[in-house]
């Protein structure tokens, strides 16, 4: 029966024939497209922003002179869509893109530190993510997992985790709060007044987004440059 646990040859790294199952996968290319669609979430917030404060202007009109939200949508409404579109788009790619780039940082950091010390698979580094409640602590213990094992694979209870991480975990779970009450707000909201409150609350969810894109970005690109110096010395100690 064939292994399931093993990664296909184009993933792998070479390495000497001792190495075990779970074995290096190149995080490379996931890594650059998780750079991107961060890089690009950032400016489709800020241009939600924008598209979005225009909207609030033109519904405080509406409520001054007795317009109705189909005749604010019917100035405004293409243009609002259209963003609105793009962001989904965005977002749904950043979701794809860096729940695969968790799977295989998971992955390494078993790689690296071996299964014995670490808590999470690299199954569950993404699926804690879908289940409610645990949804709220769980995927950043799994986060600190992977960082921990990176940065110090022989002693991860005692690598240092740096203050980047739980800002990470609070703008996220800021983000997904005011996501929620935005998307909330938005769909039973029929009046100019009402409309105005859910712009209100759509542009707090982006302006949480554009450092949250950020902040995710650095660690990122720092779990990536540790696991390719770990995988270097791996390479080193098993070759000497």
């Amino acid at each position: 029966m064939e292994n399931p646990y093993q990664t296909p040859a184009a993933d792998v790294i070479a390495a000497p024939a001792t190495h075990t199952a779970w074995a290096f996968k190149n995080p490379t290319w996931l890594t650059w497209v998780c750079r991107a669609c961060l890089v690009a979430g950032a400016l489709v917030s800020l241009l939600m922003i924008a598209v979005v404060a225009r909207q609030y202007s033109l519904f405080e009109e509406a409520a001054a002179n007795g317009w109705t939200v189909d005749d604010v949508y019917a100035e405004s409404g293409l243009t609002f869509l259209a963003a609105t579109l793009l962001q989904f788009m965005t977002m749904m790619a950043s979701f794809v893109f860096i729940g695969m780039w968790i799977y295989r940082a998971a992955w390494n950091g078993r790689v690296f530190a071996g299964a014995r010390q670490l808590d999470f698979t690299p199954g569950w580094s993404v699926g804690w993510y879908f289940l409610p409640i645990a949804n709220l602590w769980k995927p950043y213990q799994a986060m600190k997992e992977i960082w921990r094992a990176s940065a110090r694979p022989d002693k991860v209870d005692d690598a240092e985790v740096p203050g980047w991480l739980p800002l990470w975990w609070f703008l996220w779970l800021a983000f997904s709060i005011t996501s929620n009450f935005a998307g909330r707000n938005s769909m039973k909201a029929n009046t100019p007044e009402a409309e105005m409150d859910a712009a209100l609350a759509s542009i707090t969810c982006d302006a949480i987004n554009v450092p949250l894109c950020f902040v995710l970005l650095l660690i990122i690109t720092r779990v990536h440059r540790m696991q390719w110096q770990r995988q270097a010395e791996r390479l080193q100690a098993l070759a000497g």
